[in-house]
């Protein structure tokens, strides 16, 4: 991969491993969404420039919007380099603050057999290259506890947002290399009472 210029990373909860094994719905008669969801305003700084290309896609019968599309760029176990398009979907009426990266399951790098399982905690990560193409990948806790596995910088936002994550918030966040921000969720602390 070329050298890092965004990243975009959020837990892998309970409900998204369902949909990472595509058993989120609760019903026998299918559905269940397949997405990745988080604040289409917090994230927005690197959303834009990780899915770069604005296309028109068919909400409903009558009805159109703008989706957002990146490259992901991976490798299949047969061997060689892939390449894909995937979608970011604005925020929709019933839940107007969060965007969503759109069918997880049909990314090769983020399905279920990838999964680390006893790691500790696992995190979709998503890594955006010079190129603008973008790598997916999993990143359980342990592995960001391994010196050298994982951009320092990365590891250290990643097992922050972890510990520090209020209690209603799921940990998530970005980091950008051009402009050196970065953004996690992460307990404000209560103000004093005068």
């Amino acid at each position: 991969m070329s050298q890092p210029q965004r990243a975009l990373f959020k837990i892998v909860l309970p409900g998204d491993l369902r949909k990472i094994n595509a058993e989120s719905n609760d019903a026998p008669t299918g559905g269940g969404a397949r997405d990745i969801r988080f604040s289409d305003r917090l994230f927005a700084p690197v959303v834009t420039k990780m899915f770069p290309n604005v296309t028109r896609a068919q909400r409903t019968k009558r009805d159109f919007l703008d989706i957002r599309v990146g490259r992901l760029r991976y490798y299949a176990d047969s061997g060689g380099e892939h390449a894909m398009d995937i979608e970011y979907w604005p925020p929709t009426d019933a839940r107007d603050s969060e965007g969503r990266i759109a069918r997880v399951p049909d990314m090769p790098p983020l399905q279920a057999k990838y999964f680390p399982n006893g790691e500790g905690e696992v995190f979709y990560l998503f890594i955006q290259g010079a190129d603008g193409a973008m790598t997916a990948h999993f990143a359980s806790e342990d592995s960001l506890l391994t010196k050298g596995r994982w951009n320092a910088w990365v590891a250290d936002t990643i097992l922050t947002a972890l510990r520090e994550a209020p209690g209603n918030v799921s940990a998530r966040g970005w980091l950008d290399w051009t402009t050196g921000q970065r953004y996690m969720s992460i307990k404000q602390p209560k103000k004093k009472r005068r």
